[in-house]
């Protein structure tokens, strides 16, 4: 008897190491297949570069430079850069998203590839994690592989991939989703399964404490993770089913989701210590309570509608609050809720798992809904990185059921090719969308073609169109109507109001109106009065109108006031440099401004060929080559700066070296007449 009872012991001690090898062997299989696909849906993504707030947050930020100490970035908003030694002004106290970029400055530098590949490495990390949680849910391989495709590929998610200012979004949903799987394996036993009651809450101590320490670490990533404790409770309340009364579930979620609120509170407080309050309001619009309440209705409906139907996408959408209960939006959007509210309802019984992704949705929007203190576009695209894990869940969940009702024989065929159809277009639409964040210009023409009405986006467009592209006619046509829409808003926009002003005055000052761009500046001034760029244009126009001791004046204010911004101190080292022919003066001013810029950026070809100009003044030649080159660095396709340097190596007897940049310069501008009569007198020296 014993000698059998051994034999069947063993055996069934290699059936369950046969179990768990092959339970192992496919999940692993499973996560490899995520990770792959998940990054193969964004690796055209790679070759992208700096857009929006990434040239400012990144390339233009004093604290990410070598050199600079780290602890501000723990104690600072993450726009403290922009007014320093002022008080917070914002509501993004985010110190991992600045210690992240300021770790990739120091490891590579200022280029955009690691940056993009860090965002896809925390997308794929949340994907392995949206997988775990499924597992953890359902039990079962193929619904969680399910979700973790719907996750990886949702087009809704190029946003927050594909830029690099995106970053907390993934860094709060990688801890956030961290946070929910400690959660639920502190909660569960080996063999628990939907159907079981929860007792116990606190049965495993140690992951309780890892979750509330992932928790902490979601909010300083982002604020929307202060929503876990209720996604918790949420949770607690309906997915445990079976006999446990309305009473027991509710004290279940009160109890479980304690350890979450005990770590808000600490963070609140840190919040309110560091910034000098909890939130402040961002947004001006004037509505009444009833007004307010149709409005978030209306905003939950959008986003809600987004997940569902991915269609007509864009990186910046225009939000109007509804302002009455009869506009179609309005009552459009209180049927979605009476709807959505009766479908989690019906499914408290009998689709528990439905009724958790629903909320989920719902509760993990709330801080977006908060219309006042989220930043300049209400809705967007990033904002549902975390809530579409629940909406993936719904879907597969509501599908499974669906599945329960066909025909045995039919198999797993008509699920697998369902999945397979949308994950094949989430694909292809993921793929084709990855290119708007290719560069500036590609970013915000593109994104103004889908949002015309946007007067941000217009005056982007034209910012970029002149100087930068030299297109005065179609920038002032732009700046224009930019001008129009903002003044059209309601309430009106006073800040695209004066940035209009100001670039429509930029373009009248190099058309000799000087006059009326002084003109323009002081309406800027009157729409604006904080605006920063309003000096530095007012100091241009003076420049250009041949006043530079008033524009000296003008600028040297503003860098009391702006000190971080490196186009105030080249204007400065311009004018001692052209007007003042103070060459050692204009030579510092010339190199603060550099280094308060990235390496990369193309101003910095501009500082570099003024510092040569100055160095060749100087005397000091060799300098002076060290620096042209290095402009020819920064902008090989300017033909000017090829030019330039051809000149400087023709009065240093480089003839040969000279003929070259020459011969570049027209093959970048085969009809620049600088270029072909350097050329022409290299050839002759006697012209």
């Amino acid at each position: 008897m014993a000698a059998r009872h051994s034999s069947k012991t063993q055996r069934g001690r290699k059936q369950n190491t046969q179990t768990h090898a092959w339970a192992f062997a496919h999940h692993a299989a499973a996560q490899t297949a995520l990770a792959l696909l998940a990054t193969a849906a964004y690796t055209n993504a790679l070759s992208n570069g700096f857009v929006w707030d990434d040239t400012t947050q990144i390339l233009q930020n004093a604290a990410l430079r070598p050199g600079a100490p780290w602890r501000p970035l723990l104690t600072s908003d993450v726009w403290a850069f922009a007014h320093p030694g002022s008080p917070a002004k914002d509501n993004y106290w985010r110190p991992l998203q600045m210690l992240s970029y300021k770790a990739i400055v120091q490891m590579f530098g200022f280029s955009a590839l690691p940056f993009h590949a860090l965002n896809l490495v925390f997308h794929v990390a949340a994907t392995l994690l949206a997988y775990a949680i499924g597992i953890q849910l359902t039990r079962r391989i193929a619904p969680s592989v399910a979700v973790a495709v719907l996750f990886a590929l949702h087009p809704m998610h190029t946003e927050a991939v594909d830029w690099i200012s995106a970053l907390p979004e993934l860094g709060c949903a990688v801890f956030y989703f961290l946070a929910f799987l400690l959660f639920l394996l502190a909660i569960r036993r080996s063999g628990d399964n939907l159907s079981g009651q929860t007792a116990g809450l606190f049965r495993r101590p140690a992951l309780w404490l890892l979750s509330c320490v992932s928790f902490a670490v979601a909010t300083i990533w982002k604020e929307m993770a202060v929503t876990l404790p209720l996604a918790i409770a949420a949770y607690l309340f309906f997915v445990p089913t079976g006999a446990l009364p309305l009473t027991h579930r509710v004290r279940n979620a009160v109890q479980g989701s304690l350890p979450y609120l005990a770590v808000l509170a600490v963070y609140l407080a840190a919040r309110d210590f560091v910034l000098g309050y909890l939130a402040v309001s961002m947004r001006d619009w004037k509505l009444s309570p009833l007004d307010y309440a149709f409005t978030v209705a209306d905003l939950v409906g959008r986003y809600w509608w987004k997940l569902l139907l991915p269609l007509r996408l864009n990186a910046y959408y225009v939000f109007d609050p509804v302002r009455s209960w009869a506009e179609p939006r309005a009552l459009a959007a209180i049927l979605f809720l009476v709807l959505a509210t009766a479908g989690i309802v019906y499914s408290y019984r009998w689709l528990p798992l439905a009724a958790f992704a629903a909320t989920w949705v719902f509760v993990t929007l709330i801080p977006v809904l908060d219309l006042r203190a989220v930043g300049r576009n209400v809705f967007t695209e990033r904002y549902l990185y975390i809530p579409s894990l629940g909406f993936c869940l719904l879907a597969v969940s509501l599908a499974s059921a669906a599945r329960s009702r066909l025909p045995a024989r039919w198999g797993p065929w008509p699920g697998g090719c369902a999945l397979a159809l949308v994950a094949g277009l989430y694909l292809a639409q993921t793929v084709r969308r990855n290119p708007i964040w290719k560069n500036q210009f590609t970013f915000f023409s593109r994104t103004l073609a889908a949002s015309p009405n946007s007067p941000v986006l217009a005056n982007q467009v034209a910012s970029l169109l002149y100087p930068g592209r030299n297109d005065p006619k179609a920038a002032e046509r732009l700046f224009r109507r930019a001008l129009s829409l903002a003044e059209a808003r309601q309430p009106p926009e006073p800040a695209q109001v004066a940035k209009s002003d100001l670039g429509l005055a930029l373009i009248a000052s190099e058309r000799g109106s000087h006059a009326n761009a002084l003109t323009l500046v002081a309406a800027a001034q009157r729409a604006c009065p904080g605006d920063p760029q309003i000096p530095q244009v007012r100091g241009a126009v003076l420049l250009q109108a041949g006043s530079w001791r008033e524009a000296k004046t003008v600028f040297a204010a503003a860098a009391r006031t702006s000190p971080g911004d490196a186009n105030i101190w080249n204007a400065l080292g311009f004018i001692a440099w052209r007007d003042e022919h103070r060459y050692a003066q204009a030579r510092d001013y010339f190199r603060h401004a550099l280094e308060l810029r990235a390496p990369s950026q193309s101003l910095n070809a501009s500082l570099q060929e003024n510092l040569g100009a100055v160095d060749l003044g100087m005397g000091r030649r060799r300098h002076a080559l060290d620096h042209l080159h290095a402009a020819v660095r920064i902008a090989p396709n300017n033909p000017d700066y090829h030019i330039n340097l051809a000149s400087a190596l023709a009065s240093s007897g480089q003839l040969a070296q000279a003929r070259t940049e020459l011969e570049q310069a027209l093959a970048l501008d085969s009809g620049n007449a600088r270029a072909q009569a350097a050329l022409a007198r290299l050839g002759n020296p006697n012209l």
